[in-house]
């Protein structure tokens, strides 16, 4: 209770500074967020909850929200429910690559943070699509499917997509029809980021090693390490094919995959809510 005291005291104090300091034409930008469509278990991913305040004069419950956001080191992204500010560490959606986002109606919805001076979060081609595999790791881990959801929270080791030991370790992504594919970011396991290295990323019509490279990785990588992989050049595919080349190399095991067409001129993004530009009268 009071964290979420010393929380409205700041915000008030901020308020106080900029009705003293006004002007016809200032505006004070220093963080956006971006509207983005959530399933409801990303709530397992929360960090803090703060309530509403029932009266707020000057600021909308949705600028409050992101705000406090804004103020955690730990918070990428948050939802708005029942006149509650949900804090959340969501993994991946605070990249400069964000899924498709989908409008949200009044002021009820999620939000992720987004930097401005990053990469355009062009449109993701693999959110929701459907995933190829052949099962996970003793059948505990997450499905497939759940790797272009474009969030995952890794509270545990079982909550990231790990592959059945197979002879080549892979997981496809069927876009749905032949797409221009230049860029795949993976974002690996916290847990298990050495069985993320020796690995192709292929492209084409087929969904096997026989499609086009598009980039070939070592690895391994850091811990939860978010990887952006760019081809030479822009493949045409229908399939987005990860495996691991090396003969039965045991398991494929990631967290997150965006599949972009580096488009000039992508205007996919939808609405883009500046929640931190003030406008001083």
């Amino acid at each position: 209770m009071m964290r979420v005291w010393k929380r409205v005291i700041s915000m008030f104090l901020l308020l106080l500074f900029l009705l003293r300091y006004t002007t016809t034409t200032t505006i004070i930008p220093t963080y956006k967020f971006q509207k983005i469509q959530m399933a409801t278990e990303v709530t397992k991913c929360l960090q803090e909850r703060v309530y509403v305040p029932q009266s707020l004069a000057l600021i909308s419950p949705k600028v409050f929200c992101t705000s406090q956001c804004a103020a955690s080191d730990s918070c990428t992204a948050v939802c708005l429910i029942d006149n509650t500010c949900q804090l959340l560490n969501v993994k991946g959606t605070s990249s400069e690559y964000m899924s498709s986002p989908v409008g949200v109606v009044g002021d009820n919805g999620c939000m992720v943070r987004f930097d401005p001076s990053s990469k355009p979060p062009w449109s993701d081609l693999a959110w929701n699509k459907t995933v190829i595999d052949s099962g996970t790791w003793d059948g505990v881990y997450a499905p497939g499917y759940t790797t272009v959801k474009g969030w995952s929270c890794e509270l545990t080791q079982y909550d990231c997509f790990c592959s059945k030991f197979e002879l080549y370790a892979a997981i496809t992504i069927d876009l749905g029809s032949t797409q221009p594919v230049s860029t795949v970011v993976v974002t690996v396991s916290s847990f298990f980021p050495n069985y993320f290295k020796e690995v192709d990323i292929r492209v084409g019509e087929s969904g096997t090693k026989e499609d086009g490279l598009l980039v070939q990785y070592d690895g391994p990588p850091s811990s939860g390490a978010t990887l952006s992989f760019t081809g030479t050049s822009t493949l045409m595919g229908r399939y987005v094919r990860i495996y691991r080349r090396s003969f039965f190399s045991n398991s494929l095991c990631l967290c997150l995959v965006h599949v972009f067409a580096e488009l000039e001129g992508d205007d996919t993004t939808g609405g883009i809510i500046s929640t931190s530009v003030y406008k001083l009268k």
